[in-house]
């Protein structure tokens, strides 16, 4: 009986302990939400406070906002035209679905054979969701040759266009023509259709001459005014210098902003 007594007062003594450290752990735990735990933030690595992902959606940023991507620069070139002069060109793209940007800042800078900085321009430009397209700057007076340029993108600003369609814009009959007629050297031309339903009432239209390899030789650009949906339109841009590489192909593109 004895052994009996001292079984279950061991037991009680158990029961109690446990319940004692229990007790103590819940009030830490308590103490640690309460007074030690950081607050849930939105850059936290964590997805906590009703966030749809990692630090986005609720009352974080927009999840699709967070994860949209910078503008990617494919190439840039500095292309030689008269006097130590140079045209300035870059393939861009932003794979963002249904984000753009109607106005956004860029420098090109142009550097010599020792790498120092010679010649900048500054320039503002637009950008379409899902859109490659050509950003460009004629004469630029860099003074020495040009070993090295750069193309810098700054922060953008981006802007959603729900349910986005591209714009149905065609460049057809495109043409390149050695005219030597002075003072117009050769000339590009073309014709552009509006084959969508949205009406522009200006159009740019970025004409590059590519040579031997697929390289650009030399660059133009022309306004066009007014097209309606459904118009067509001829175009034309002299070039006033001879070039030193034949030309194998002409690309014309047509750029315009629907975001105004």
């Amino acid at each position: 009986m004895a052994g009996e007594r001292v079984e279950q007062r061991t037991k009680k003594q158990v029961i109690i302990v446990c319940v004692f450290l229990a007790a103590i752990l819940i009030i830490v735990f308590f103490a640690y939400i309460l007074f030690w735990k950081p607050p849930a933030t939105c850059v936290d690595n964590i997805q906590n406070q009703k966030e749809e992902g990692i630090d986005c959606g609720g009352p974080c940023q927009v999840c699709e906002i967070k994860n949209l991507k910078n503008i990617e620069i494919l190439w840039v070139k500095a292309l030689a035209t008269q006097n130590q002069d140079y045209d300035l060109l870059a393939r861009v793209v932003n794979s963002n679905q249904n984000y753009g940007s109607g106005k956004f800042s860029y420098e090109f800078q142009l550097f010599d054979l020792n790498d120092n900085l010679i010649a900048s321009r500054q320039g503002e430009a637009f950008i379409l969701p899902r859109e490659e397209k050509y950003i460009a700057e004629r004469k630029i007076s860099a003074g020495v040759p040009v070993s090295k340029v750069k193309l810098n993108i700054l922060p953008i600003s981006w802007e959603k266009i729900k349910d986005y369609e591209p714009p149905e814009i065609q460049i057809f009959s495109k043409k390149f023509e050695i005219k030597n007629e002075y003072p117009i050297f050769a000339e590009a031309s073309g014709i552009a259709k509006n084959s969508g339903r949205l009406n522009f009432e200006k159009i740019k239209v970025i004409i590059v001459l590519f040579g031997a390899n697929n390289e650009p030789i030399a660059i133009n650009s022309v306004d066009v005014d007014r097209l309606d949906a459904g118009q067509e339109k001829f175009f034309s841009a002299p070039w006033y210098f001879g070039f030193s590489t034949a030309v194998v192909r002409v690309d014309a593109e047509p750029q315009m902003n629907v975001f105004k």
